[in-house]
């Protein structure tokens, strides 16, 4: 059974309380002034650079967004285009400037012209530079279920429902998996819950139930922190979506890995925009990426660690959690775990016999010339470090799993479109976790 609320804030003073075991900061690089530490390979990097990342090339999208052919972005005067001038904005170097992106308009109100309009766009957008994705928004709002609102990505243009699935078809995320299963998308597709911790709006429960039942590794890898809608991190995090649901926030979910070891909670974090202008990408900070019917935010972006801009190295990057997220700045964001001789990346699990030490390295980059402000690292949910620096080493002493790192960061201070927003844009790894043999 999942944990309660109360179980779950309990459960992380615990782990607060073990995190004050002492923890040794060191600079594989010694580039910021911090005390030199023992060699640069007890932390897998070479002139503060993780090695592991080298081999990839970092890719930015935006994996959910609506065109006039969902009813409620139609409400807009103008309204906006279609999934032609949806995939046109995001591939373009001047607009969205994306590598890769999906349409996901609303499965409960795509007829089905619009649907065969959608897979059209899909193939007619595909490039050597941008990789195109269809899909739909799986929308249920009903009052009692939490069962939220999923992104759903297909793979191949080619392998896809006969009609997107929505609430009014598929009463669950279960029915929803059942029918993508019966479909040629069977092993082809992914949900992505969206503002998972926003509560009761317009008398409709927006926020997703992490209940056993309701969490998939096979089919639900991802989780989409922010958006238009705000932020759905953890309670008291920055630009919180509205009516924040504690316990449906995305690092209960994590959370509950830590006792249930379901590997459905080992989730990936994204963001995305949800815009509902046909403009994918659009996170620059003006009015005119601003719909106040869906949040005061130009929303967010995912970037992809990949090997190449393929398909099939996008897919795979997103599987296996090579991802992460950001407020819409453009942060490069490297995140490594090191015990005993491995290295693994953001996404990655460490295998480890009894208490061991764990080296994390982070490195992080400002989009243009704005500057990093500050690195945290979390462990099990709680703050172990946090420092004023671009790159940051910790070496976490005699660690029994389970445990689970994450990091954020926060970008110096950059023009907002509302003054009374938090103006750092941030980047959200996805985690590494830490399991015994």
């Amino acid at each position: 059974m999942p944990m309660e609320t109360t179980d779950i804030k309990r459960f992380l003073w615990r782990c607060l309380a073990v995190s004050a075991a002492a923890l040794f900061f060191i600079s594989c690089g010694g580039d910021h002034g911090a005390e030199p530490g023992p060699a640069g390979d007890d932390f897998g990097c070479v002139d503060g650079r993780s090695p592991l990342y080298a081999g990839w090339t970092l890719l930015w999208g935006d994996l959910h967004s609506h065109t006039v052919y969902s009813a409620d972005a139609a409400l807009q005067n103008p309204p906006p285009g279609n999934p032609f001038d949806a995939f046109a904005y995001a591939s373009d170097p001047t607009r969205g400037n994306l590598d890769f992106a999906a349409v996901t308009d609303h499965a409960e109100t795509i007829d089905s012209l619009e649907w065969a309009s959608t897979l059209a766009a899909v193939r007619a957008a595909e490039s050597p530079a941008f990789i195109p994705f269809a899909g739909f928004e799986y929308t249920n709002s009903s009052y009692r279920s939490g069962h939220g609102h999923k992104c759903v990505i297909l793979k191949s243009v080619d392998s896809v429902p006969a009609a997107p699935l929505g609430a009014d078809s598929c009463d669950t995320p279960v029915e929803l998996w059942r029918r993508l299963d019966s479909s040629p998308a069977a092993g082809l597709s992914m949900t992505i819950p969206h503002h998972p911790a926003k509560g009761i709006d317009y008398g409709a429960n927006l926020s997703t139930d992490w209940s056993a039942a309701y969490v998939d590794a096979a089919r639900q890898p991802l989780v989409e922190i922010y958006s238009v809608h705000g932020n759905s991190e953890a309670p008291g995090c920055e630009e919180a979506v509205d009516r924040f649901r504690d316990d449906r926030a995305v690092d209960a979910a994590l959370s509950l890995w830590l006792v249930a070891r379901d590997p459905a909670y080992k989730l990936g974090i994204i963001g995305s925009t949800d815009t509902h202008r046909a403009s994918p990408g659009s996170v620059q900070e003006t009015e005119e990426n601003v719909w106040v019917l869906e949040g005061p935010y130009t929303g967010g972006l995912v970037a992809a660690w990949c090997g190449t801009c393929s398909r099939d190295a996008i897919w795979s990057a997103l599987f296996e959690k090579r991802a992460y997220a950001t407020s819409g700045g453009r942060i490069r964001l490297e995140f490594t775990a090191r015990a005993n001789g491995a290295t693994v990346p953001m996404g990655g699990t460490l295998t480890i016999e009894g208490a061991t030490d764990i080296f994390l390295h982070v490195r992080a980059e400002s989009e243009g010339d704005a500057g990093i402000q500050r690195i945290e690292i979390l462990k099990n949910g709680v703050l172990i470090a946090a420092q004023a620096t671009d790159h940051l080493d910790v070496r976490d002493l005699d660690v029994t799993p389970p445990v689970y790192y994450r990091v954020k960061v926060f970008q110096n201070q950059t023009p907002m479109v509302d003054g009374d927003h938090c103006p750092n844009e941030r980047a959200w790894s996805s985690p590494i976790w830490v399991e015994s043999r």
